[in-house]
């Protein structure tokens, strides 16, 4: 059925009476007595107006006799424009109640007990959002000189009752019809494609979209403006395109050729094609105001520019890695998460847990120079272990009770989520890594677990069940698996309960060493519970050396496992990091991984991961005191011979955590000292960058080098910035962080400069540029101009969206000292605007975390408790509050106490005090800079 309704003045909304309430005791859910199957969805939308209007008409069946129907429909955006709802055209039903906080509507149905299926049908008219990037909102853009407008939809995970009356939980799958009016000088997009085109008067359009596959409301999409579409090259049984501003045509290249590639290894993976699942369509819209990064919606994935549009013939390797990943994330969730859906946001993990796997696993089989499956180590492992060690991290799944608010569903969309919700850990080690843990005696392929995963359980009923759980997922891996084991007891504590292990390796005599677990965590707390897992162990030993990350034992809670090794040899736990825990030594057994780290030929008959592994475990284990930092930088001292990117990103991020944390000015430049030590000597003679991973370490070798304040280093990132300015030009794309933000660092006229690359920010068409530069803004070391800076964010009609406003933040206080000290003051003074203008975009709560990591004294750990505690009432400081706190209480314990031991430890190493100086161009450093004419430069 097309609903047809007379072309009306968009007037400003007159809201329905609200009734007040108190969210605390509220319940924010549906009752399931009415159950939506179907809605025809009628807009009138014109990009150019505040506001838009609507019929829904929503076919739905009765559960339970009822004479009132309940669902949601936002109050402060959509106003229901007659009080009487009509059900199968003859009942008619009041709207008797507007609940305020839970955004839930009562239409009650007089002298009619409702049973069986029936149709309600709704009129509204809605506002665009223009305060935040959620439900259908405007975004803008300058082409040519003129301004331009478009609407686009985000819904996840509770904004679609923003665009129209819902029922708007994930449980409520249904199909749709959609119909959008438009001006003929607009184009518009849905999830499916289209259907009928018809010409009306009054310069407009009606379109009809084919009927979705059954889905939950926040994958329902919609872009209404003018850009261009690229066709991909790949002809499939699927419709490819990208689209995006016509200015920006020319950087669709790695979008075109990828996303058709990285369809079809989905559909090989999971045995499932694309156009299968019930959709042809595969649009890809790049969005210049785009908060979410990116957006799975059914057929129309909707992205932030940066993390869809490369940047031709400049585009960094970084960036093209950052694209490929991202839609491989995205396009994933079509099979989990689009068609197998969470039931509810308590359990946001297996949607992007999942999405996760493939982001990292997918890219590597369409090219092999990503090798992004082993970034995910360094990149997303080691860092979620630093979240989950606090005490007041969330668990994968909370109970459902504990989510009940939007922001409470948003909360969940968290590293750990993303993270340890990556299901590698989970199904190589447990599982399908040695055949004794399933029912046959052969290994089982990755499909298997994951493929087969929701759809064995019974295969019928999940194919027929609108939505998924853990419970389904457990007892799909019960199926696989030997009915010893019970895979709900296995995996309980894993997904319920937050935190993760230390397994401490002992050798109890000379040929037999002893594993023992135990929660680890940064903060002491002695009401913390001290929860213990199944955990699966790998291993090899010095005799063995094969890393291949085979479990070879399953560790139970509360017992010793022991393993025989021959008497002199090292052993080495969790092999390629694929566990999800930490490893702790003996002092003897780590003796012995540090002399084969230190003897060349040894050393490279490790895995390149477990490097990386050996460097964070030890210096995490080394942060709460299980060990010595004297032992830590004894193994760290290897690096001095040590080229491979995923060692130094470890090494790298344990020192960030150091620097600046030491309370002492003369420990800090003994770390920089030792720390630029390592790197000129391992760096003497890099080759020229051929590989991707070479291009991803030289720059993050360089980054350091001017960090730590190598002379050369900074004189490079001085004379390239200044050839710029007159030439446009860079000889190496890859490094323009480097040479933009220490060029800036350094300039002898700081406002001068900070002005030239605003407003190359400002005039460039290319995203990527953009977020470049504004990560390098903020390595400015003159204070007006930071405090300027971050007063951009505030500024109506600003050239920074407000999507960036995390970017510019987290830039200013993480660049220096003195970004600190002003990124915390105005915070400060201006953190009730900072609310209301950041509203919607999760902001907030990024800015308060990222602060509490850098913060270390008493004063302005005071400052931003002072902050917390003053503005509870802003949900987003409610929520990350107490992580903040945990944050900041673990650094200034950690100062204290480590602070002084450090420098005793950097003292010993480096010898003489009068050598702490920052370092002078007096060392060869040979950085590869991979560029299309110089093959290297030279430190002196």
């Amino acid at each position: 059925m097309i609903l047809e309704f007379p072309l009306l003045p968009l007037i400003p909304l007159l809201l329905t009476r609200v009734v007040p309430s108190n969210a605390v005791s509220k319940n924010y859910r549906l009752p399931s007595t009415v159950v939506p199957s179907h809605y025809n969805l009628d807009l009138l939308v014109d990009p150019g107006r505040s506001s838009f209007l609507g019929v829904v008409e929503i076919l739905f069946e009765v559960k339970t006799p009822t004479d009132s129907i309940q669902l949601h429909a936002s109050p402060k955006h959509l106003n229901i424009t007659k009080k009487m709802a009509q059900v199968d055209s003859a009942i008619n039903c009041t709207l008797t109640n507007t609940d305020k906080d839970t955004e839930i509507v009562t239409f009650t149905c007089p002298n009619h007990t409702l049973k069986g299926q029936h149709n309600l049908s709704i009129e509204f008219q809605a506002l665009f959002s223009t305060q935040d990037m959620n439900g259908f909102y405007k975004s803008t853009y300058e082409e040519d000189g003129s301004k331009n407008v478009l609407v686009a939809t985000q819904f996840e995970p509770t904004s679609a009752r923003r665009a129209f009356p819902c029922f708007d939980e994930p449980s409520f799958k249904a199909t749709f019809d959609v119909f959008v009016t438009h001006p003929n000088e607009y184009d518009v997009l849905a999830n499916m494609p289209e259907l009928r085109h018809i010409s009306l008067t009054n310069n407009q359009t009606k379109v009809q979209f084919k009927t979705t596959p059954k889905m939950s409301t926040y994958l329902v999409a919609l872009v209404v403006s003018k850009f261009e579409a690229e066709d991909s090259e790949e002809k499939d049984n699927f419709d490819y395109k990208v689209f995006a501003r016509a200015s920006a045509e020319k950087f669709m290249n790695v979008a075109s050729i990828y996303g058709p590639k990285l369809i079809n290894v989905m559909g090989n993976f999971t045995g499932i094609a694309y156009e299968t699942l019930g959709n042809t369509q595969a649009y890809q819209v790049g969005i210049p105001d785009f908060s979410s990064g990116a957006m799975e919606n059914w057929g129309l994935i909707m992205y932030s520019e940066i993390d869809l549009l490369d940047e031709g013939n400049k585009t960094p390797a970084a960036c093209k890695q950052k694209i490929v990943t991202t839609i491989a994330h995205e396009l994933a969730h079509h099979w989990f998460g689009n068609y197998i859906t969470l039931d509810w946001w308590s359990d946001t993990w297996l949607n992007e847990g999942f999405a996760t796997y493939f982001e990292y696993n997918n890219p590597d089989l369409v090219s092999e120079n990503f090798e992004t499956s082993k970034q995910f180590v360094v990149d997303e492992l080691q860092s979620v272990l630093l979240t989950d060690a606090i005490p007041s991290a969330l668990p994968l799944s909370s109970k459902e009770s504990d989510i009940n608010t939007p922001g409470e569903a948003n909360s969940k969309f968290d590293e750990i989520s993303y993270s340890k919700g990556y299901w590698r850990w989970f199904k190589i080690n447990i599982f399908y890594s040695r055949g004794e843990y399933s029912k046959n005696d052969e290994r089982f392929d990755g499909r298997q677990i994951i493929s087969e995963g929701f759809t064995d359980v019974p295969k019928q009923k999940v194919i027929n069940t609108k939505n998924t759980s853990p419970s389904i997922l457990l007892q799909s891996m019960q199926l696989n698996a030997s009915a010893e084991y019970n895979i709900s007891s296995i995996m309980e504590n894993w997904i319920y309960k937050s935190g993760f292990p230390l397994v401490t390796v002992d050798l109890i005599d000379s040929g037999t060493v002893a594993l023992k677990q135990e929660r680890f965590t940064t903060i002491k707390n002695t009401s913390m519970k001290s929860t213990q897992w199944y955990i699966p162990i790998s291993y090899t030993t010095s005799d063995e050396k094969i890393f291949t990350p085979k479990t070879r034992r399953l560790m139970a809670p509360n017992s010793l496992t022991k393993i025989e090794i021959n008497k002199k040899s090292w052993i080495i736990v969790n092999l390629q990091q694929i566990g999800y825990y930490r490893v702790n030594y003996d002092e003897v057994l780590w003796e012995r991984i540090i002399a084969a780290l230190k003897n060349d030929t040894e050393r490279k008959t490790i895995d390149v991961l477990n490097r990386a592994q050996l460097i964070d475990d030890i210096f995490n284990i080394a942060r709460v005191g299980r060990i010595g930092y004297e032992r830590a930088f004894e193994l760290a001292d290897y690096l001095s011979s040590e080229t491979e990117y995923y060692p130094w990103s470890s090494a790298l991020g344990a020192i960030s955590y150091l620097m600046g944390k030491l309370g002492n000015s003369k420990a800090e430049s003994l770390l920089k000292n030792i720390t630029l030590k390592w790197i000129e000597n391992a760096f003497k003679h890099t080759k020229i960058a051929k590989t991707h991973i070479d291009h991803l370490r030289d720059s993050m070798i360089l980054n350091w080098a001017c960090k730590l304040g190598q002379e050369e280093c900074i004189n490079y990132a001085i004379e390239t910035f200044d050839a710029y300015k007159t030439t446009g030009s860079l000889p190496d794309y890859n490094l323009r962080k480097v040479v933009f933000c220490y060029g800036l660092r350094n300039s002898d006229d700081p406002k001068r400069d900070f002005d030239f690359l605003f407003g190359k920010f400002r005039n460039s068409t290319s995203s990527y540029e953009q977020n470049t530069i504004l990560k390098s803004l903020g390595c400015t070391t003159d204070d007006s101009l930071l405090s300027r800076y971050l007063s951009e964010t505030l500024t109506s009609n600003s050239y920074i969206r407000k999507q960036d406003a995390d970017i510019v933040f987290s830039t200013v206080y993480s660049s220096s000292d003195l970004g600190l000290k002003v990124a915390l003051h105005f915070l400060e003074e201006n953190i009730l605007s900072i609310s209301e203008t950041y509203k919607g975009i999760s902001s907030l709560s990024g800015i308060i975390i990222g602060l509490a990591e850098r913060l270390t004294n008493d004063t302005d750990i005071e400052r931003m408790k002072k902050i917390i505690n003053g503005h509870q009432n802003i949900e987003e400081i409610k929520l990350a509050g107490p992580q903040a706190i945990d944050i900041m209480t673990a650094n200034k314990a950690w100062t204290k106490t480590y602070g002084n031991k450090i420098k005793s430890v950097l003292k010993a190493m480096k010898g003489s005090p009068d050598d702490a100086n920052v370092p002078k161009a007096n060392a060869i450093l040979s950085v590869a800079l991979s560029c299309a004419v110089l093959s290297l430069f030279y430190f002196k």
